[in-house]
């Protein structure tokens, strides 16, 4: 009889599709007959809606059962939502249910769909599809498709708002997004007056509405007050209280969500560095930038559980700092107008190295480009235009709920003076760089040639250096796991070494732990004294009484100690790359040795008295620093890379393009193929790096008088551009 059944089904609904719903259909009127074959009965086979098919089957059985009723003539006619309760499960979402009904629906003119099923199927799909239907004009365009009375159904789905308004609002389980959402205007308030708010606010368990408390060093990181505890006392009317709590839980968010931006980086380095939690902290927080469904109560639960961990880290403003993660969102340079001369090279050279890097906006038109640019980049845009008048509109949006964004520049462009606008900006959180441009013009499209540079954010090599030496002592690569409060005690001995450095009293033997980091990493010794003292001074700072004497006497005198150990570790990054510089000499024969350059003697016997501190470097070895200050960091890493890749030098050296007819040579050789590799930009880039190639290696092909003019040869070298070492480094691959 089962498999009878089955077959029947299968049968029905079939023909119910086929026939748009018109078959089967009744045409018995033998009351008698109609009670014998019970049709509603076999309603109760439909356990489960799995997919169309079974609900094609459903709807036919729904419709002959319905006929059934109403010529059995029983008292209480079968109605929607009784049919619809003897299902156990749904496989299929409301949006499609009420899609196939629609489509179907003339079969059920003599007994249409009511409100009483609509709320019933809303409420049985709720906790599946509620981050889509929340949204009343959904709901709103289901009921027009049902042609459903909005006061019916107000009147069925008050009682369902009030358990979702306890469970999702007031209990804080609701998702962020659906609090964003409240904030713009709905039909939500239309339920209101049938809200019971005081039986809803008994229930509620008031401890959720306390904001998270928080230390003095977050509050002095987070730059903002802590958001008030939520109250939820009923001394005004339902709707402005809703409203009211609606505001508050979003600034909650709103301080959550700058809490990650800030934190997620630091949390990240804890990670790596196999701190207790962190790896699970991280993946949670990470998370919540991208998880839509995550609750206001998780998220809340989260960031105190996070709190715990910084307790105790004493120097925690500082880290901050240093991993360059205190503000959000940075504008350096909202968008400044360079000189024509700069616009047509910007334009020339972008045609030449980068060629799709345009876009164009027809006449009498709005146009724009969008670009993704990642968390924690530094990024640097330049916009230009060959034609005018036009306005410009800059603005960056990062990814998140609260959809908010910074408006960069805005600005009209009525002359051919006025063609070049480079900005700049530092952000934590990625997100879109929106570049929107008006032509007013009737007649003539605009071009735009754009560059968006985006770096990762600068880090402290020092600080760097001098944690992992620290680690190093406690912990191997072996170490599963370290507790929080060991990770405390190296983090305050990290800190006292860079006290230390920043006093000088660092001795010199202490120094040659750090000798590995100023000879591997391309260090810039003023940005780096600069991060250090600046988390130093907050910290001094904070006890003196701040009058305008003492702000300018403070500044001045940390002005001073920037400049003096600035001296103190440029002298000591010269000294770690003398050896360095001898081998250069020496491998490539730059100082010919009838020159007797007595300065390179000098160097050979140069030797470092480690019982000294780092305070008198300056005197004992002040003539290292006269031989080498005109190099920077930069300059440094290439004397270096080039150490490490002599067959570039001598590739280059042996093809003789560095005397007068070479230099011609050349240069046509270089014309001819940027012609030639105009719209080919693979080509391009490699011509690109061998022309950065041939330039870096002019001091290194020269003979030079003596150390001084090797010296002055070097620091004449324009650094095209940060990653100028990769251009030799990728030469000896070739």
């Amino acid at each position: 009889m089962n498999e009878l059944a089955k077959l029947l089904l299968e049968r029905l609904g079939s023909a119910f599709k086929s026939s748009t719903g018109a078959n089967p259909s009744l045409c018995i009127t033998d009351k008698d007959m109609i009670k014998k074959m019970n049709i509603r009965h076999h309603l109760t086979l439909f356990t489960n809606i799995n997919g169309v098919q079974d609900l094609m089957k459903f709807f036919a059985t729904c419709k002959l059962a319905f006929q059934s009723s109403v010529i059995a003539g029983e008292p209480n006619y079968l109605r929607w939502k009784d049919v619809l309760t003897i299902i156990r499960e749904w496989r299929i979402s409301l949006t499609d249910f009420v899609g196939q009904y629609v489509q179907y629906k003339e079969s059920f003119v003599q007994f249409p769909l009511d409100a009483s099923a609509f709320v019933y199927l809303m409420q049985v799909r709720l906790e599946l599809e509620y981050s889509r239907l929340s949204s009343f004009e959904v709901v709103r365009d289901m009921m027009t498709k049902l042609k459903l009375e909005y006061d019916s159904f107000y009147r069925e789905y008050q009682t369902l708002f009030g358990q979702h308004v306890q469970r999702k609002v007031y209990d804080e389980s609701g998702s962020c997004t659906e609090y964003r959402r409240l904030k713009q205007p709905s039909l939500v308030h239309c339920f209101f007056p049938a809200l019971e708010l005081k039986t809803i606010l008994n229930k509620v368990d008031t401890s959720r509405y306390k904001f998270p408390r928080t230390t003095q060093h977050i509050l002095d990181i987070m730059s903002v007050q802590n958001p008030a505890d939520i109250s939820i006392l009923e001394n005004e009317p339902v709707e402005e209280f809703f409203d009211h709590l609606v505001e508050q839980i979003n600034v909650w968010l709103d301080w959550f969500e700058k809490f990650v931006d800030i934190f997620l980086c630091i949390i990240e380095w804890l990670r790596n560095c196999k701190m207790e939690k962190a790896d699970q902290f991280y993946r949670e927080l990470y998370n919540t930038r991208n998880d839509s469904a995550i609750t206001l109560l998780k998220i809340k639960t989260l960031i105190q559980d996070v709190l715990k961990i910084f307790e105790h880290f004493n120097h925690l403003p500082r880290l901050c700092h240093l991993f360059n993660c205190t503000l959000p969102f940075e504008i350096i340079d909202p968008g400044t107008v360079s000189a024509p001369d700069q616009s047509k090279l910007f334009i020339a050279e972008t045609k030449q190295f980068r060629p799709n890097d345009n876009f164009k906006v027809n006449a009498n038109c709005i146009d724009g480009k969008i670009h993704r640019i990642d968390g924690r980049r530094h990024v640097r845009w330049s916009l230009a235009c060959e034609q005018y008048p036009y306005h410009v509109v800059i603005e960056y949006q990062p990814d998140g709920s609260s959809g908010e964004y910074y408006a960069l520049q805005s600005q009209k462009f009525s002359s051919r003076d006025q063609c070049l606008l480079r900005g700049e900006f530092k952000t934590q959180r990625g997100g879109h760089l929106k570049m929107r441009i008006e032509n007013p013009s009737q007649h003539v499209p605009h071009t735009l040639w754009f560059q968006i540079k985006s770096n990762a954010l600068s880090a402290c090599q020092l600080f760097h250096g001098i944690f992992n030496i620290e680690y190093g002592k406690c912990f191997d690569s072996s170490t599963a796991t370290i507790k929080k409060s060991d990770f405390v005690t190296i983090m305050d001995r990290v800190f006292s070494f860079i006290d230390n450095l920043l006093d000088g009293s660092i001795s010199l033997d202490e120094m040659n732990e750090l000798r590995v980091v100023f000879c591997d990493k391309n260090i810039n010794v003023r940005e780096e004294v600069q991060k250090l003292f600046a988390t130093r001074s907050n910290d001094d700072n904070a006890r003196l009484p701040m009058t305008t004497a003492t702000l300018a006497t403070s500044k001045t005198s940390s002005d001073e100690r920037i400049e003096q150990v600035c001296k103190w570790l440029e002298t000591y990054q010269y000294y770690s790359h003398v050896s360095i510089i001898i081998d250069c000499v020496k491998i490539f024969q730059i100082i010919s040795t009838e020159a007797n350059d007595q300065s390179m003697n000098h160097l050979h016997d140069l030797t470092i008295d480690n019982s000294r501190s780092l305070k008198e470097i300056s005197d004992t070895y002040n003539d290292v620093y006269l031989r080498f200050k005109k190099l920077s960091g930069e300059h440094l890493q290439l004397i270096k890379t080039m150490v490490a890749c002599p067959n570039v030098v001598e590739m280059m050296r042996n093809s003789k393009l560095y005397s007068t007819d070479g230099l011609r040579r050349f240069q046509e050789l270089r014309d001819n193929l940027t012609t030639q590799f105009q719209f080919q930009e693979r080509n391009n880039m490699i011509l690109n790096s061998w022309i950065i190639t041939f330039t870096l290696c002019v001091p290194f092909v020269h003979n030079a008088r003596d150390l001084e003019q090797f010296v002055d040869d070097v620091a004449r070298l324009k650094i095209i551009d940060e990653n100028s070492c990769e251009h030799i480094k990728g030469r000896t691959q070739l």
